[in-house]
């Protein structure tokens, strides 16, 4: 709101927000909650963005210098199983989302720790299935399913592989390879939730059985999907 509006109280705001995590944050970068968080690939994902948001339209010099530390500590400290397809709270959940946030870092501060970072967590055995028309469930996979959203956002990520590489690392415009991505998922009958892993086999045969049933039970049905 301040970089559109110019509103210094949104800009105090974030600044004070920002201020009062840095002082939850170790002298070694470490940031977590918890001595054993769950999902930390996820958490430093989300934390990068908001500390580069915060420097971009709000200038927070702050922001900047605990984006630096805890990248730090990531750069030492991150599993890079990279695991395709893999999301659980128990490993390297939505590793492949992080390359988006790490360019835009890069982007915003020329600090090529960031474009080097973002390279260790490019997605290219999925982004390559697209320019290459490959069924996303293909036996060559070896997945029957994938976390639906996080495999959305990952997209940006080969976006941006645009400027660190000079070419996107997929060659279709956004609308073609949304087009695709449903088509082939579609077609080899998988079904996508949003915000939970995508379901395999007999999940569109499912939703299709809940028309059968009555109101109160399609809605518990549903539920439980």
């Amino acid at each position: 709101m301040h970089a559109v509006t110019g509103d210094a109280a949104c800009r105090d705001k974030v600044q004070a927000l920002v201020h009062g995590w840095g002082e939850c944050v170790a002298t070694d970068g470490y940031f977590f909650a918890s001595e054993h968080p769950n999902a930390p690939h996820y958490i430093y994902d989300k934390m990068v963005g908001g500390l580069v948001d915060a420097w971009i339209h709000c200038e927070d010099a702050e922001a900047l210098e605990l984006l630096s530390r805890i990248t730090d500590w990531a750069l030492e400290h991150l599993s890079r199983n990279r695991a395709y397809a893999f999301n659980s709270g128990q490993g390297d959940t939505e590793w492949y989302t992080l390359t988006e946030n790490l360019d835009r870092a890069w982007l915003a501060t020329g600090d090529a720790k960031y474009r080097d970072f973002a390279a260790v967590w490019a997605y290219d055995a999925y982004w390559n299935l697209f320019p290459a028309h490959d069924d996303l469930f293909g036996p060559a996979t070896g997945v029957d399913a994938y976390h639906a959203y996080s495999h959305v956002n990952t997209l940006g990520g080969a976006r941006l592989a645009l400027p660190r590489h000079g070419r996107c690392a997929i060659p279709l415009d956004p609308d073609e390879r949304v087009r695709r991505a449903s088509r082939a998922s579609h077609l080899r009958h998988r079904g996508l939730r949003t915000g939970r892993t995508a379901l395999a086999h007999g999940a569109l045969a499912r939703a299709a059985r809940l028309d059968a049933t009555t109101p109160s039970r399609r809605s518990a049905a549903r539920s439980r999907l």
